[in-house]
């Protein structure tokens, strides 16, 4: 196990994990509880080209959250192999509101992203926490909509103001 869980930086009191997944465990740990969709979306990912990581946020010797990447040019079509696609992000209920995801994400973005042009994401248009923490780690907010489509949650990008989802791009 410590050879797929390395730590990456440890910088003003958080340490930035990563963890490379295997074909049987997607995640280190689980802070959340998986759905079978998930878990199916996590494991084509990790059979298609270009495996997936996890980055961990551990802040007094606690995991508190995680932000999985993959490479892009996939499941979201405006994304190419040039970029990155960020998400799930996860912080644990008993440390939201803290600015964890925010941390995270900018420690990623600091320290794994280099080689790389955009990271992409998208945020359901209600989760205002997200849509907070992603404008505080610099995203433009304003790339696009989409809607999620059928039981493997399919994305599909559609004119602004037709979506669910807010499609956030940051540039590396």
């Amino acid at each position: 196990m410590k050879k797929r869980m390395h730590k990456v930086v440890e910088e003003g009191g958080y340490s930035l994990w990563e963890y490379s997944p295997t074909l049987f465990r997607p995640f280190y740990c689980t802070l959340d509880k998986q759905s079978f969709v998930r878990r199916v979306r996590l494991l084509l990912e990790y059979l298609s080209k270009g495996k997936y990581k996890v980055y961990y946020l551990v802040v007094d010797k606690k995991i508190v959250g995680y932000d999985v990447f993959a490479p892009g040019g996939r499941r979201l079509k405006c994304s190419t192999s040039n970029d990155l696609v960020s998400g799930p992000l996860f912080v644990s209920p008993e440390w939201r509101g803290r600015g964890y995801a925010t941390i995270l994400k900018k420690m990623i973005i600091r320290h794994c992203c280099s080689d790389y042009r955009y990271i992409y994401s998208w945020i359901d248009k209600k989760n205002v926490a997200s849509i907070k923490s992603y404008q505080k780690a610099g995203f433009d907010m304003n790339y696009g909509e989409l809607i999620i489509e059928g039981k493997l949650r399919t994305l599909k990008q559609v004119s602004k103001g037709e979506g669910t989802n807010i499609i956030v791009r940051y540039k590396l």
